[in-house]
């Protein structure tokens, strides 16, 4: 392949040097940011010689190459681009310049992702027990005062504490310390302060100090990422004027003091505000005529969950129930989460990548008991298209119910548990689970109906799943070979259409496997040489004497740690003993960074074999022949 001629059709894709903001490489992929994308004509971009796949995602153009080729472009654009004299590119990471091409709504997306992702597993967890615990205890079994608090512990503490894990998760976002995040988080849900749900309740009154009522954040979302936003920024601030001989001591008193101060005295007078203005707003929209207040409730109701605001629903739930007897409030709920599970089960329909469609169906299930905090920010929050498409469906079903003069006799559970609070007569039952089955088709229809453009916007790499790779030349296939490989890293395997990455899932790269590793390890699976060691050390390319090429990359997206969580104990042109130690990989730094450690291994040249089968077994890993 004539690299230079390569680089050469890549500028002319990419609308010259001049229209590269920055650009990098990984062990298979050259990542551009470019000053203007629309330029990029994919179809040109994908007619590049020797490229085996091309996607636009999250501000960067990636072309894929493989693992040696891609270096070799690399190089061939970075001489190209001095020739034509673009020697300035940015500072910054392409990472972050591809950050600051993303429009408001894209940047505010991604922080807000970057914040409650990681705490999905634990919200879908406790989530699910959460509504097995609300169904029997509406099906009158009852547990020993022991044994309930036993449970409780499993259902209640990951959302008792939530603020505490989202100030950590925000404070390590936005590059404060994280451990001051937790201490300022479980000071906001300290039992010593009144409990938010107790007050909105009635049976807890608030502190009233300094002529503002002061209570506890159970429940809350945004001020406790506003809380991580403030502690880090003061924390920066208050650090460059105290000396370093008593930054230890001073700036962590002054910062949880200043902002804990804030935090209760001053935005929680502006959060009880907001709390009166959305009750009486919501007073209004349901009494609107026609049943417009009832579609405009259904619609949006579960917006106020991303604000933290529902539980300020129960003050008029119980004035509902306390005056007419009935909720109409209930029935509408149940429809807003009825049209965002259906939106969400089917963008989940649309992802092609296995891994990527069972992780968003796990974070819709517990939104049938109730539960929707995993779903809204597991998936539906990720895409404007998605989350409109719930409301739509929430809505419509809104409609239906007040025309079916649809109300419950009771509070406190939703969606399916809450068939329980409509069995006083039958007609009520079906009536609900009517308004239930249109909030979900409405929603899945309106996704499916934006299938494409979704499917571009959280899954533009799937395209890379129809690349095929080349077919080598008949004189280049060896029929007389017989090759074993001993797994490189002690853990667990997995399919590699399972690995979350598409390049690497769709096989573009080649035939292997993944493997999540429980040590940081990597050994030599074969008597060879060292062909390629990343820059960043987290990637490394191998060929056996046999002629076997072996790409193994340390993690998912880990280019992005600029080799800190690696130690590589070869380079390139060393020959190696099967079993030998060539690279350490710190595994809990990865994770810390948010980094997957699942560790693809491929072989990068499998189409010159007949078979490349992957077993169970450490000492034949993979079977080439």
């Amino acid at each position: 392949m004539d690299y230079q001629a390569v680089a050469r059709q890549l500028l002319e894709v990419v609308g010259g040097a001049s229209n590269i903001r920055n650009y990098e490489h990984c062990a298979t992929r050259l990542r551009l940011v470019l000053k203007d994308n629309d330029v990029v004509d994919p179809d040109q971009a994908e007619a590049l010689e020797g490229l085996q796949g091309y996607f636009f995602s999250t501000g960067q153009h990636q072309f894929v190459f493989g693992t040696g080729k891609v270096n070799e472009v690399y190089a061939a654009l970075g001489q190209l681009m001095e020739a034509e004299g673009v020697t300035q590119i940015s500072e910054s990471s392409a990472k972050e310049d591809a950050y600051d091409q993303l429009n408001p709504v894209q940047k505010f997306v991604r922080i807000l992702a970057d914040i409650l992702v990681p705490l999905i597993p634990v919200l879908v967890t406790t989530g699910l027990l959460m509504g097995i615990r609300g169904l029997l205890n509406e099906l009158g079994v009852s547990l020993s005062g022991e044994w309930n608090e036993l449970f409780a512990v499993l259902t209640d503490t990951a959302f008792a504490f939530l603020p505490v894990f989202i100030t950590y998760s925000a404070t390590k976002k936005f590059g404060g310390n994280p451990i001051i995040g937790i201490a300022l988080g479980l000071m906001l849900v300290a039992p010593q302060l009144p409990n938010a749900y107790g007050v909105a309740s009635g049976e807890v009154e608030a502190f009233h100090l300094l002529g503002v009522n002061v209570t506890g954040y159970q429940g809350t979302i945004f001020p406790a990422i506003i809380a991580g936003w403030l502690l880090s920024k003061l924390e920066e601030k208050i650090r460059k004027f105290v000396p370093q001989a008593m930054d230890l001591i001073v700036t962590p008193f002054l910062t949880i003091v200043f902002t804990l101060v804030l935090m209760l005295f001053g935005l929680g007078p502006i959060i009880q505000l907001v709390e009166g203005a959305v009750i009486g707003s919501i007073v209004k929209v349901i009494q609107a005529p026609f049943g417009i207040g009832y579609a405009l409730f259904g619609g949006l109701q579960q917006l106020l969950v991303v604000t933290g605001l529902h539980h300020s629903l129960s003050i008029i739930e119980i004035s509902l129930l306390n005056d007419t007897g009935r909720n109409i409030l209930n029935p509408l709920m149940s429809a807003s989460m009825a049209g965002q599970f259906g939106a969400a089960i089917a963008t989940a329909s649309l992802m092609r990548q296995k891994v990527k469609r069972s992780n968003m169906i796990s974070a819709a299930t517990p939104t049938v008991f109730g539960i929707t905090e995993p779903l809204l920010f597991g998936v539906n929050l990720r895409s404007l298209r998605v989350l409109g498409s719930g409301v739509v469906g929430g809505a419509v079903a809104g409609l239906m119910a007040y025309f079916l003069n649809l109300s419950a006799t009771g509070m406190g559970i939703t969606f399916l548990p809450g068939l329980l609070l409509y069995t006083d007569q039958v007609a009520s039952v079906v009536k609900y689970l009517s308004v239930i089955a249109t909030a979900f088709v409405v929603a899945f229809l309106c996704v499916r109906a934006q299938a494409k453009a979704i499917r571009q916007e959280l899954e533009p790499e799937a395209e890379v799943e129809e690349t095929v790779v080349e077919t080598p030349s008949e004189d280049s296939v060896r029929t007389s070979i017989d090759v074993q490989l001993i797994q490189p890293m002690a853990g667990d395997i997995m399919e590699l259409d399972q690995v979350p990455d598409p390049v690497f899932a769709s096989g573009a790269m080649g035939a292997g496997c993944g493997i999540l590793p429980t040590d940081g390890r990597v050994l030599a699976p074969f008597n060879g040489e060292i062909m390629l060691v990343a820059d960043t050390k987290h990637a490394i390319g191998l060929r056996s004497n046999e002629g076997v090429e072996v790409l193994i990359h340390v993690g998912l997206d880990t280019v992005e740690l600029e080799g800190k969580p690696f130690t590589s104990y070869v380079q390139v042109g060393d020959k190696v003993q099967q079993g030998q130690l060539l690279l350490e990989a710190d595994l809990p730094a990865i994770e810390a960074a948010s980094k997957s450690t699942i560790t693809p291994i491929i072989i990068t040249n499998s189409a010159e074999f007949d078979e490349v089968a992957t077993a169970s077994a450490k000492d034949s890993f993979i079977h080439i022949r």
